[in-house]
């Protein structure tokens, strides 16, 4: 059954082919010419990694708004703004 090679695409026998730690078949061509793994691979570990992180820095900006609130409140609590006395009139 000829297995089809990550990096160029071309079909090759598994006897001229290597399977990388990622299980994508790369031939010997290829893998003598330096290339040891799709590009395609990298980028989509990187999507898959986005959504966690995103979700994380966004949890971590909420977090710190909360607390900015919660200090703006805290502080005008006990140092509220001068009140101007003929503001009313």
């Amino acid at each position: 059954m000829p297995n089809t090679c990550a990096s160029c695409g071309t079909k090759v026998s598994r006897r001229d082919a290597h399977r990388n730690r990622y299980g994508e078949y790369i031939c010997r061509a290829c893998e003598a010419s330096g290339i040891k793994f799709s590009s395609y691979r990298r980028v989509r570990r990187w999507f898959k990694q986005a959504a966690p992180r995103g979700l994380l820095w966004v949890g971590l900006l909420l977090l710190a708004l909360f607390v900015m609130a919660a200090l703006f409140r805290y502080f005008n609590q006990y140092n509220p703004a001068p009140v101007d006395p003929g503001a009313g009139l």
